[in-house]
């Protein structure tokens, strides 16, 4: 079975691992004709912010946290379906895990304009936080997999 990490680089799956399943939501929130997103300690490339749903948690409450945990903004999804699907196999070098993937993307709103950065990870996990123009956008090097989704959504 084959496997492909941030970089595209396709990885054969051990005859001695095992992988999981993992449902991730992300959220494209708007605010004026700016998008929210962060840059990733990872990989070092801008994506929406979101991230891996633990099991038991409803899929917007995961969204909720993962966008609070990474931005410091509390949002609230706009719609209970999510606009994008994208299914694929994935390697996580940095923490050596083969996953089964399934990642939702939502459109969302703040509900709170005030951002509390006080618990985000800068040291290991983002990079940066920023409210970006789609002219902006369009010149970023962008997370693949969530390229196409953002470009789907700003003019």
């Amino acid at each position: 079975m084959k496997f492909k990490d941030w970089n595209d680089v396709e990885y054969e799956l051990p005859l001695d691992r095992s992988f999981s399943w993992r449902p991730s939501a992300y959220a494209l929130v708007k605010r004026d004709d700016q998008v929210l997103l962060m840059r990733a300690k990872q990989h070092g490339r801008w994506e929406l912010p979101g991230g891996g749903i633990n099991l038991g948690e409803k899929v917007l409450d995961g969204l909720v946290r993962e966008v609070f945990e990474e931005t410091g903004y509390q949002i609230k999804a706009t719609n209970k379906v999510p606009y994008y699907l994208h299914e694929d196999f994935f390697y996580a070098p940095d923490v050596d895990k083969y996953r089964q993937t399934l990642l939702m993307f939502f459109d969302a709103r703040l509900v709170n304009a005030k951002q509390e950065t006080s618990h985000i990870d800068f040291e290991k996990e983002v990079q940066e936080v920023a409210w970006l123009l789609p002219e902006e956008i369009r010149r970023l090097e962008l997370q693949p997999k969530t390229k196409e989704a953002i470009l789907l959504k700003i003019k």
